[in-house]
C-alpha cells in the first residue's frame, strides 16, 4: 500500500508542505519502493566515499609519494575529515531552511551527488599530492551535504516504528559501499580513473533514481527563519543543558566510533609495516579483510536496528558493539599472522556493523526539536566522523613511541576509547 500523494506517485514533482510543527507526531509508514530507493541512494553515495576512504586514496598516495606516504595520507585524510565535520551539520542546517519548490532535502542531495563526481574526477586525473588533496576536499564537501539531507529523511519521513530499521539499513549501506568499492579496486588495481569514477558514477545513477520516487517536504518561504551569523554557529553547537540526553549520546558515539577507525584508516600500512605483507599482495589482502569485515557487518548492521526495535531497547546492542570493537583490536595485535588478522577484522566488523546499524536510532531517540532535525543529525555525524580526523593526526605520534611502527600503542588507544563509551551510557535516559 502506498502512502504517497498522487502527484508524488506520478514522479515526486510536488512535495508535501512542512507541517507548522516541523513534522507530524506520527508519520505513515514508508512504502517498499521508497524504502528501496532511499537505501540504494545511500549505497551509491557511500560507495563513492568509502572507496577512497578505505583503499584507493591510500594506494594512490603511495604511488605518487612512496617515501612520504604516511605523512601525506595523514594530512589528506585528516583535513578531509575536518571538512566533513564542518560540511555535514552546516549543509544539514541549510537544508532545514531551504524553501525550494523541489523540497528541503532534494537540492542538497542532487548537488551533493554531482559534486562528489567532480571530486572523484580530480582524484582520477590528479598526478600530485596537491591534486589528490583538492579532490578529496571536494568529495568531503559535497558528499556530506548529500548525506546530511538523506539521513535527515529518517526523522522527516520514517515513523518511530521504522526508525530502527532505517538506521540499520543506513549502517548496512555504509558497509556495503565500502565492500563494493574495494571490489572495484580489486578488479581494476591499475586503473586510477576506474577506481574513482566508477563508484562516483554509481552514486549519481542511484541518487537520480531516488529523486524520482521519494517524497520531500517544501518549507514555505514565509515560514523560513532568517539566516543570521549566529545561525551559522548554531550549525555546530547545541547547548548541553537544553538536552542532556542528546549531549551524552554525542560523547558516547564519538568514543565508540573511534575504535574501528584505527583499523579502517591504517589497515594498508598495518599490513605493510607490521605484518610485512609484500607490496603487490596488499590490495588483495585488503580486499579479503574488507570482505570479511563487511560481510559480517552487512549481517549485524540491519540486525542491530531490527533487534533494538523489537526488544524496545538500544543500550544492550550498543554495549555489544563497543566490546566487540575492543576485542577485535586486541586480536589483531596478538599474533603477527594473516589468519589472526582476518579473525580480528571479522570481530571488529561485527562490532562496527552493530554500531552502524544503531547509532542513528540512538540519536533520534533523544531528539526533541523537529525544526533542527538535520542540524542535530549533523552533530551526530560530527561525533561519529571526527575520529577520522583525530586518528590520522594523532597516529604518527602514537606510532613513533619506542622508535616507530608501534601498532600496539596505536590500536591500544582504540581499545581504550571504545571501552570508555560503555559507562557513558548511564547518563542517557533511554533503554
Amino acid at each position: 500500500m502506498s502512502h504517497i500523494s498522487e502527484p508524488l506517485a506520478q514522479g515526486g514533482a510536488v512535495p508535501d508542505v512542512v507541517p507548522p510543527s516541523g513534522g507530524p507526531s506520527e508519520l505513515p509508514r514508508v512504502g517498499r519502493l521508497q524504502l528501496a530507493a532511499w537505501t540504494l541512494a545511500l549505497f551509491g553515495l557511500w560507495t563513492a566515499v568509502m572507496t577512497p576512504a578505505t583503499v584507493s586514496l591510500a594506494l594512490r598516495v603511495g604511488q605518487i609519494d612512496p617515501g612520504g606516504k604516511e605523512g601525506s595520507y595523514s594530512l589528506i585524510a585528516g583535513v578531509g575529515a575536518v571538512v566533513a565535520v564542518i560540511a555535514n551539520p552546516l549543509a544539514g542546517r541549510l537544508s532545514d531552511l531551504t524553501t525550494s519548490r523541489f523540497g528541503r532535502r532534494r537540492p542538497w542531495i542532487a548537488g551533493g551527488a554531482l559534486g562528489t563526481f567532480a571530486g572523484s574526477a580530480l582524484l582520477a586525473t590528479g598526478h600530485s599530492v596537491a591534486a589528490l588533496f583538492a579532490g578529496w576536499i571536494v568529495i568531503q564537501l559535497f558528499a556530506n551535504a548529500a548525506a546530511a539531507a538523506l539521513i535527515a529523511l529518517i526523522a522527516d519521513r520514517f515513523p518511530a516504528a521504522q526508525q530502527g530499521t532505517a538506521s540499520g539499513l543506513l549502517g548496512m549501506t555504509v558497509i556495503a559501499g565500502a565492500l563494493a568499492g574495494t571490489y572495484v579496486v580489486k578488479i581494476l588495481p591499475d586503473s586510477p580513473s576506474a577506481i574513482f569514477l566508477a563508484p562516483a558514477g554509481l552514486a549519481v545513477v542511484c541518487i537520480a533514481a531516488f529523486l524520482l520516487v521519494f517524497p520531500d517536504q517544501v518549507l514555505p518561504a514565509a515560514r523560513r527563519p532568517a539566516f543570521h551569523p549566529r545561525t551559522f554557529l548554531q550549525s555546530f553547537y547545541m547547548k548541553p543543558s537544553a538536552n542532556p540526553d542528546f549531549a551524552w549520546t554525542l560523547l558516547t558515539l564519538f568514543l565508540v566510533a573511534a575504535g574501528p577507525t584505527f583499523v579502517v584508516t591504517y589497515s594498508v600500512y598495518f599490513l605493510q609495516d607490521y605484518l610485512h605483507i609484500a607490496k603487490d599482495d596488499v590490495p588483495g589482502t585488503v580486499f579479503i579483510s574488507v570482505l570479511i569485515m563487511n560481510l559480517l557487518g552487512l549481517v549485524s548492521s540491519p540486525l542491530a536496528g531490527v533487534t533494538s526495535d523489537r526488544i524496545g531497547r538500544r543500550k544492550p546492542v550498543f554495549i555489544a558493539s563497543a566490546l566487540l570493537a575492543a576485542v577485535g583490536l586486541a586480536v589483531l595485535l596478538s599474533v603477527k599472522s594473516l589468519p589472526v588478522f582476518y579473525v580480528g577484522v571479522g570481530i571488529v566488523g561485527v562490532g562496527n556493523g552493530l554500531f552502524q546499524g544503531l547509532y542513528v536510532a540512538m540519536a533520534t531517540a533523544t531528539l526533541t526539536d523537529p525544526s533542527t532535525t538535520a542540524r542535530d543529525l549533523g552533530l551526530v555525524n560530527i561525533a561519529t566522523t571526527i575520529p577520522q580526523s583525530l586518528v590520522p593526526f594523532a597516529a604518527p605520534a602514537l606510532l613513533a613511541v619506542g622508535g616507530g611502527g608501534n601498532y600496539p600503542v596505536l590500536f591500544g588507544t582504540g581499545i581504550l576509547t571504545a571501552l570508555l563509551g560503555i559507562p557513558m551510557l548511564r547518563k542517557i535516559n533511554i533503554k
